[in-house]
């Protein structure tokens, strides 16, 4: 059985014709529980994500634009967990 909560949300801003800057943003917690081998105890695997990225964009003229980027990542599983006895 696996359990997940998935959140994104994006965002976009124009300050003018020429700058503009938008992010991203993911959240992601789940859970996943198996019987093991012996089918005597519930093993599960807990995972948590989270990623950020945002973008500037400023164009200085019809042949030159400037792109500065930022992310983050951040991914924990733990496994094998007891889920119960």
């Amino acid at each position: 059985m696996t359990n997940e909560d998935l959140y994104q949300a994006r965002i976009d801003h124009t300050f003018w014709d020429k700058d503009a800057i938008h992010g991203t943003f993911l959240y992601n917690n789940s859970l996943n529980t198996a019987p093991d081998v012996y089918d005597i105890t519930l093993l599960g695997e807990v995972s948590n994500r989270r990623q950020a990225t945002i973008e500037e964009s400023h164009i200085f003229g019809p042949t030159l634009a400037n792109f500065a980027r930022f992310g983050f990542n951040r991914t924990m599983t733990l496994a094998p967990e007891t889920a119960t006895a």
